[in-house]
């Protein structure tokens, strides 16, 4: 593999991230909640393995909402009018990335309750 290849490899793949920035709101939700819980990392007395869970459910949720992305786009282009399949398909797209946001929620929270708990004495 040559580096030119890998340079314009990864300029795509950045090209693909900020399309997704720009044209979907939950994807940018998702991203400003990770800057966020990511900040909440560094600055709190946390274990390694706390960093890394909650490292991988931050990228497992961005993940998820690119491959809910791609996939909605892919069926709008399959079948562009409405039908009852079509939204089956997009309703479970967006249980798949709900079920991955509840989870990551719930690690969030018995990481960092704790924590501020503590910190107001609770």
């Amino acid at each position: 593999m040559s580096q030119h290849f890998s340079a314009r490899s990864v300029g795509h793949a950045w090209r693909g991230l900020r399309f997704v920035w720009k044209t979907e709101p939950h994807f940018r939700f998702h991203s400003l909640c990770a800057i966020a819980v990511f900040l909440c990392t560094v600055l709190l007395p946390l274990e390694p393995w706390q960093v890394f869970a909650v490292g991988v459910v931050i990228i497992l949720v961005l993940v998820l909402e690119l491959l809910n992305s791609a996939l909605e786009r892919l069926v709008d282009i399959v079948e562009p009018r409405w039908s009852a399949p079509v939204k089956e398909i997009k309703d479970i797209l967006a249980g798949m990335v709900l079920l991955v946001s509840a989870f990551s929620a719930l690690v969030g929270a018995s990481i960092f309750l704790p924590l501020i708990f503590n910190f107001f004495h609770l």
